[in-house]
């Protein structure tokens, strides 16, 4: 059975749950941020005109504010961003009981019961962004391939929001393999520099 695997993030997730909660900071560049005092001082999330600006995660504050001067600095609260994880568990259990969560801004949902193939479940991908969007009023991207680490690269490929892609089983070599070794789930630093010898 070709399995049909679709990973949903969050689009800017904190950013963007600190846009919609305060209406007034929607049209500012926007960054959450760890705490510079405990040596946490970077950029955890930004929004569109935050990065329109060359803002990264991984930023430090300092090299964040050199490339956006007027950029609006919040602090993390977990508590906020994680009451959107029911809301978006609640649009994801319309489609499949097998959900599985990646930290607070992501899920992996198994579709291979409710579609044939990868394209057929980019239509119900597309149906599951507007369902989340309508839900928490935050919006995803979602990648569809034939498992949970190709769909979490497909989700985060195309780097444009509110997306989706998709990377079928026929194609994923010629879509993943050009890539560096870090795109994918699960290589950190460490990994990256034994791949790249």
């Amino acid at each position: 059975m070709n399995r049909v695997i679709a990973h949903c993030d969050f689009n800017s997730h904190y950013a963007a749950a600190e846009m919609l909660l305060n209406p007034a900071i929607r049209n500012l560049p926007v960054a959450v941020c760890g705490e510079k005092e405990l040596r946490h001082g970077i950029i955890v999330a930004a929004n569109v005109l935050a990065k329109s600006c060359g803002v990264k995660v991984g930023d430090t504050i300092g090299k964040a504010t050199a490339k956006c001067p007027h950029l609006l600095l919040l602090p993390i609260r977990q508590a906020v961003y994680s009451q959107f994880t029911p809301w978006a568990k609640e649009v994801f259990a319309k489609y499949t009981d097998y959900i599985e969560f990646y930290g607070p801004d992501g899920a992996w949902l198994d579709l291979t019961n409710l579609v044939r193939d990868e394209y057929a479940g980019q239509l119900v991908a597309d149906e599951i962004r507007a369902d989340v969007k309508k839900t928490t009023g935050i919006s995803c991207s979602v990648g569809i391939s034939f498992n949970k680490t190709i769909s979490k690269l497909a989700s985060e490929i195309r780097k444009i929001p509110d997306a989706t892609t998709v990377v079928s089983r026929a194609k994923f070599k010629e879509i993943v393999w050009p890539l560096p070794p870090e795109k994918l789930l699960g290589v950190g630093n460490e990994i990256n520099k034994t791949l790249k010898i």
